[in-house]
């Protein structure tokens, strides 16, 4: 038998780390991994529901124990057992005043999105769905708004507020008929989604969803209506029989004054609320410290840690049950082998092997996950290249191996500074596919994306040989403004030796007025900078500009290219800045981590992702950076996209539905040799790079599930909908 006809498949151990915000019903669980912890959370979530009541629960333990798999455990749990509102964030970041701003349009953000784009199957509708329903079941005649409307105010009373009410119920009405194909109706849902995340909206679109609009936009003008819609939605939630369920992980990545204002946000939420249950994450030294220095208040602590859920590690009888539930799709995959079979019964860790596992844990009593995972991973790799070199039959007989591990060729040891950089590359990419798999997951803001720009060049100063950045500023308003002129004010040196200032104005408005006073802002400054950048979420906010804005922006244009520069931004170029963003926070708190030498894991420090990061050039790279750091053109630090080769999508998406068919999961990688073995195309990135575009839309149309693993894929298998 030849080793053609025995292989070992996808390595289930690649991904070794939570990074989906949407955590998958397939996930793998064992039941004893942190069982005591994970139902203690679940009692909060009953107690929080019973008993008409908002807690704070904080998951605390080093790097790598589970915190995150923890979370998206009890949101897969949750939404199965009671269908809860749960969403799941990471990585906020907006300057302290706007925090609570920014998180609100990130809840609203996910719990307005669904799969596929209908308004009706998003959790939004369904919470007002459901508490129209209760109050309207014993009244008789056809439901409108204003029924929906008065349902709406009779469950949430004095939480929420005559606006809020009527904004929810036009969004019912709204979304219903939009996925009728109404065309005017999904604007106006969509429009209603955006003044509930907090942006600002036109004045006559307000006046349609029942707002007294009485200036150029309306808005939630503060943070106590903030609360009033995140309050609200807890108290509609108990008409699904559940609590909304806010988790904020990584909380410790952030520095302390973004972590005062949202912490104290998060503790008026919990006193002002009722049947929501907020969970917060991260390293406990980093919070333990926070807490020391009063960066979290003590009365902020003592309601967000009301309940402190301490992980440190498993047992090693945990541990092999990890390795198990992980290798349990092989015996699915060779249930007709009678061989595999046996080697299954003898030794549950086939091809692993318990001796393996005996000699990596040792006298251990806990261990972390993640390094039972790269040790099974390792383990993995090593028994395909055995199986490859030794062939089929003696492979099998063999088993297990001992000596025979000699016949392989141990890789060469790279330099240290190579290995990180490939690990941060590799997680820039992951970053940049999870924000294009899952967009909503990173709302367009205006404020979120200063901030990114000002924490990435933060890291390009004091480098005068390499940048031309000298320095930047965050403007403050002129007396008797609300805003200032501009966003930041960065300053260069030229080559040339002359310095230059460049005004910078940031906008994702949702409507043409946002738009105009935006380019107004330039246009109207007296004694302007040499240069102007305006910055556009161009892909998903583009600049809507009436009559007058048209003829503002023509006048800027006229200035030509070296006064004034429109940076229309990607998704792609806007998850860039996040995810250079988030490989720093990661590194910054210790939870970023390079197997050096292969096998054997060791933190990277902050300043060595820093350091990677100037040495790949991410900064002069990205389209909008370049234009502080260089005079030389910018470039995307991620490849931009392959042709297709001549494959036709058809084939590569029926090709992925037959493997899943039978598969836990596949990576996109294995699938592609499947795929160059089938159309027999030759194995290049060009294949590569189709066959990912296509298992993207897939994802996006619902019909599999996608996680961005480093530079890959993991595909898992969602039933087809007749």
């Amino acid at each position: 038998m030849s080793t053609q006809h025995l292989r070992l498949g996808s390595n289930p151990f690649i991904r070794n780390r939570v990074t989906d915000h949407s955590p998958l019903d397939t996930d793998v669980d064992v039941p004893t991994a942190y069982k005591e912890q994970f139902e203690r959370i679940l009692g909060l979530v009953d107690d929080v529901h019973k008993n008409d009541c908002s807690l704070g629960a904080a998951i605390l333990g080093g790097p790598g124990v589970g915190k995150s798999h923890l979370l998206g455990r009890v949101g897969r749990s949750t939404k199965k057992r009671q269908g809860a509102v749960y969403v799941y964030l990471q990585n906020l970041l907006a300057s302290p005043e706007r925090m609570p701003r920014h998180l609100l349009r990130s809840v609203i953000s996910l719990l307005g999105s669904g799969l596929p784009d209908r308004l009706t199957r998003t959790a939004l509708f369904a919470v007002v769905d459901a508490a129209a329903g209760t109050a309207i079941t014993k009244q008789k005649g056809e439901v409108d708004r204003k029924r929906v409307y008065s349902c709406l105010q009779h469950m949430a009373g004095t939480r929420g507020t005559s606006e809020l009410f009527s904004v929810l119920a036009a969004f019912w009405e709204a979304a219903t008929k939009a996925d009728h194909g109404d065309a005017q109706a999904r604007e106006l849902a969509e429009a209603a989604v955006a003044w509930l995340g907090g942006d600002p909206i036109d004045t006559e679109i307000a006046k349609q969803l029942g707002l007294r609009a009485s200036h150029d936009d309306a808005s939630i003008e503060d943070d106590a209506g903030i609360l009033a819609v995140l309050s609200t939605i807890g108290v509609l939630a108990g008409s699904l029989g559940s609590p909304f369920v806010l988790c904020v992980d990584q909380i410790d990545n952030l520095d302390d004054d973004r972590v005062r204002a949202l912490s104290s946000f998060l503790h008026a939420l919990l006193d002002r609320s009722k049947n929501i249950l907020v969970l917060i994450a991260g390293v406990q030294e980093t919070m333990t410290s926070f807490v020391h220095r009063q960066v979290i208040a003590t009365a902020a602590w003592d309601r967000l840690g009301q309940f402190r859920i301490q992980l440190t590690g498993v047992t090693p009888e945990t541990g092999s049950l990890i390795v198990q539930k992980r290798l349990q799709a092989l015996g699915k995959r060779f249930s007709s082998r009678r061989d595999i079979r046996a080697k299954l019964e003898a030794d549950t860790l086939f091809p692993l092997g318990s001796l393996w596992f005996q000699n990596c844990v040792g006298n251990a009593l806990e261990i972390r996950p993640r390094d039972i995972l790269i040790w099974a991973r390792e383990a993995w790799e090593q028994q395909e290249a055995l199986l490859a070199k030794l062939g089929d039959s003696t492979w099998l007989e063999g088993w297990p191996h001992g000596k025979e591990t000699g016949l392989l060729v141990a890789p060469p040891v790279v330099p240290r500074e190579d290995a990180v950089d490939a690990l941060v590359q590799a997680k820039l990419v992951e970053s940049v596919t999870r924000h294009k798999l899952e967009p909503q997951a990173l709302p367009p803001d205006e404020n979120n994306l200063a901030e990114l720009t000002q924490k990435l060049l933060a890291k390009c100063l004091h480098r005068e040989s390499q940048y031309t950045l000298l320095s930047f500023e965050k403007p403050k308003p002129a007396r008797g403004a609300k805003t200032p002129r501009y966003d930041l004010l960065v300053h260069e040196r030229r080559k040339s030796g002359r310095e230059v200032s460049t005004g910078v104005v940031y906008c994702t408005s949702h409507h043409g007025n946002g738009a105009l006073a935006a380019i107004q802002r330039i246009l109207g400054d007296t004694s302007p900078p040499e240069h102007c950048v305006l910055v556009t979420d161009e892909e998903r906010r583009p600049l809507h500009l009436g009559k007058k804005g048209a003829e503002i922006y023509d006048k800027l244009n006229a200035q030509g290219a070296d006064r004034f520069l429109h940076v229309k931004l990607t998704l792609e170029g806007y998850a860039q800045l996040d995810a250079m963003s988030s490989v720093l926070g990661a590194a910054k708190v210790g939870d970023l981590e390079v197997e050096h030498p292969k096998g054997k894991s060791s933190r990277v420090a902050e300043d060595e992702v820093n350091e990677s990061l100037h040495r790949l050039k991410t900064f002069e790279k990205h389209p909008l950076l370049h234009e502080f750091v260089t005079e030389e053109g910018g470039v995307s630090i991620v490849p931009p996209p392959l042709p297709n080769g001549g494959l036709d999508p058809k084939v590569i998406e029926e090709l992925l539905w037959k493997d899943l068919a039978f598969k836990f999961a596949i990576t996109a990688r294995e699938a592609q040799v499947r795929l160059c073995a089938v159309t027999k195309t030759a194995d290049s990135l060009q294949t590569f790079a189709s066959l990912k575009k296509v298992a993207m839309a897939m994802h996006r149309d619902g019909k599999l599930h996608a996680t961005s693993q480093d530079d890959d894929l993991i595909l898992r298998h969602v039933p087809r909908k007749s």
